[in-house]
This record gives C-alpha cells, structure tokens and sequence, in this order.
C-alpha cells in the first residue's frame, strides 16, 4: 500500500475537513485533494507506458542519479515524511482521480522497492 494524496476530481463534492488538504505545487498553483491509502500496483507511474509524458520531462528509468536517489528514499523510508505536506514536492505523493501519479513518482518508486526489500522501513511504513 502506498499513502497518497488524491487529487479530487472537478465537481467532486468536498471532503470531510478531517482527510482534506490543500497542496501548493511548485508553479504556485494551489490543488484540493483528500488522504487515501491505495495500493502502489494501482498506480499509473512514469515507467508505464500509458503514463502521460506531459506529467514527467525526466526519464526516471533511465538516469543513475534519479535510481539513486530512489534507493537513499527506499533505505531510509520515513512515513512521517510521506505523509501530508503544503508542498507537492514533498509528503504523500498525488495521484489524479484517474489514478496518474502526478507528483511524487520517485517517492512512490522508492515506496515499492521498500516494499519488495520487506526490510524494517516498509513495516514501519
């Protein structure tokens, strides 16, 4: 499972004000989403290819920085730091209605590999 801040969709009736947040993406633009839990295999993420281009110019899969910083994030998960954040660089990544993960792919990488290490990072997660 990975926690997640879910997007809400347009026209979705507001949250209850216990799971809602407001995020802050790194244009500024502000984004209304709700806390859930969804399981990581549900997730449509940038090393898919039906994952829309427009939402990741890097090419994640590809590059030795980025799976470096994804097995730093996976040894030393932290759940409280992937929890709710103001900033949508940070925190639970989120995910649109359609399931896109639209902020926090890396995050969401290093969440399942903590997961298939089963080490003690993904019990505490």
């Amino acid at each position: 499972m990975a926690a997640a801040l879910r997007r809400l969709a347009d026209g979705a009736p507001p949250p209850s004000s216990a799971t809602r947040e407001v995020v802050v993406t790194p244009g500024g633009r502000s984004v209304e989403t709700e806390f859930q839990v969804i399981d990581a295999a549900d997730l449509v993420t940038s090393d898919r290819p039906e994952f829309p281009a427009e939402l990741q110019p890097r090419e994640r899969g590809q590059r030795v920085a980025s799976d470096a910083q994804i097995a730093g994030i996976a040894g030393r998960l932290d759940p409280e730091q992937l929890a709710g954040s103001r900033l949508a660089s940070t925190g639970a990544p989120i995910v649109g209605p359609d399931g896109v993960v639209e902020s926090g792919n890396g995050r969401v990488a290093a969440i399942r590999r903590a997961y298939g290490q089963d080490g003690p990072q993904a019990q505490a997660y």
